[in-house]
């Protein structure tokens, strides 16, 4: 299951950069199995909303920076997973939104918590209370994602994004990605005074000599986020691939790195798993997490 991937994956030194995507046309993620809920009892939920958001939580704690690709739907906890990442793009077509409220419950993967420091406070009450659904434009204008592109034939624009982006950060120090992550996150938790403390004692981790060297090689990883329905059935991870410039044509600029895994939810029967830096796959039943 995921929370396997991402616990095989955090202590990876060689990882550099994690792309959370989908590999099933015009879907992201579309959030939780809701048939999968409705056969549980009252007693069953709580722990399995749990579950869900420890899993959110450990993919915002991966130390390395995380890009959400988002192509397609993006809803409930689907949102609530790329809200966790630290950069959001979006193809202009992609559709996102907290819906829950439309069900009678609320976000419960960290979304009413994470999505006011991304957009504001007030703006994501509006957002909450109505269930709105917005585009990628919408999106970009709120802040709620980074960079928004036209769809392209392929269907992965966002995906296409999300490597080039990538590929800026793995030329930069490895510790200093780390810490720069580090000292953001908790920083924004704290008051000013307390934040420059923090930034302080994480410049001490990488001004000692040598420490940028203590890093690993340039790689990174991505991880697929497959969701035909309202949540993927298994998880795959494998080294990257080139993805070609059109189809026919190979992309000369996206050269193949050992170090780059592809870390991929889709649907398998068969459960199996392997080292995190070769193919493996792990197949369940109803929502990913």
């Amino acid at each position: 299951m995921l929370s396997k991937a991402v616990d095989a994956l955090k202590s990876d030194k060689k990882v550099r950069t994690i792309i959370v995507r989908s590999e099933v046309p015009g879907i992201f993620c579309a959030g939780a199995d809701l048939k999968e809920r409705v056969k549980m009892n009252p007693s069953e939920v709580g722990p399995f909303v749990s579950k869900i958001r420890a899993v959110i939580n450990e993919i915002a704690n991966l130390p390395v920076p995380t890009i959400a690709a988002i192509d397609g739907l993006a809803l409930g906890g689907g949102l609530e997973l790329a809200l966790a990442c630290d950069i959001r793009v979006a193809a202009s077509s992609a559709k996102m939104g907290l819906v829950e409220t439309k069900l009678a419950i609320i976000p419960g993967g960290g979304g009413t918590q994470r999505l006011p420091r991304a957009i504001g406070i007030s703006l994501a009450k509006e957002l909450i209370f109505s269930a709105r659904v917005l585009d990628g434009q919408e999106a970009k204008a709120v802040g709620l994602i980074s960079h928004v592109l036209e769809q392209n034939q392929e269907g992965d624009a966002a995906y296409r994004k999300a490597l080039d982006l990538a590929r800026e950060f793995l030329p930069q120090g490895p510790v200093a990605m780390r810490v720069a992550k580090l000292a953001i996150n908790q920083g924004m938790e704290v008051d000013l005074v307390t934040g420059l403390a923090i930034e302080e004692a994480c410049y001490a981790q990488v001004h000692s000599p040598g420490s940028e060297r203590a890093g690993c090689p340039a790689g990174g990883i991505e991880v697929a986020k497959d969701s035909p329905r309202r949540g993927a059935r298994a998880v795959g991870a494998r080294p990257h691939r080139p993805v070609p410039a059109a189809r026919g044509q190979e992309d000369k600029a996206l050269e193949v790195d050992a170090s780059i895994i592809d870390l991929r939810l889709s649907l398998f029967s068969n459960a199996g798993t392997e080292t995190c830096r070769s193919p493996f796959r792990h197949g369940l039943r109803g929502t990913p997490f």
